[in-house]
């Protein structure tokens, strides 16, 4: 699995973010988008807004990264809920990389997590 640059400055940025922003969970942009984010802060989970698979390539970038203690993450088809993608992370962790073979509309979920953990998915 390739990761980006970018994906891991936006990471550092939200880490960096979470405690300014205590009591706080944030959900990405509209729909319309190029990547959506959720970060926990003071709740277990949190899903991302939804984003189209990338047109050309038919993929998404995902990228977690964990703060303290660990996280399940899922990738999942919005109409279908069909799971696409998934993991565990462990603490003070990160990953990301491509799905492939994708066509429609998906989202991050993230589940069971400490706060500070982060959720990134792009269609760029």
């Amino acid at each position: 699995m390739r990761e980006s640059r970018g994906t891991r400055r936006l990471l550092t940025a939200l880490v960096a973010a979470a405690g300014m922003t205590a009591g706080m969970t944030f959900v990405a942009p509209p729909a319309s988008a190029a990547s959506a984010t959720c970060q926990i802060a003071w709740k277990t989970s949190c899903n991302t807004g939804e984003l189209n698979a990338n047109s050309r390539r038919h993929d998404i970038a995902w990228s977690v990264f964990s703060l303290g203690r660990g996280c399940h993450w899922v990738v999942r088809d919005v109409a279908s809920k069909a799971i696409v993608g998934s993991g565990d992370l462990g603490a003070f962790d990160e990953a990301g990389g491509y799905i492939g073979g994708l066509y429609g509309r998906y989202r991050m979920e993230l589940s069971s997590c400490g706060s500070g953990n982060a959720g990134y998915i792009s269609n760029d």
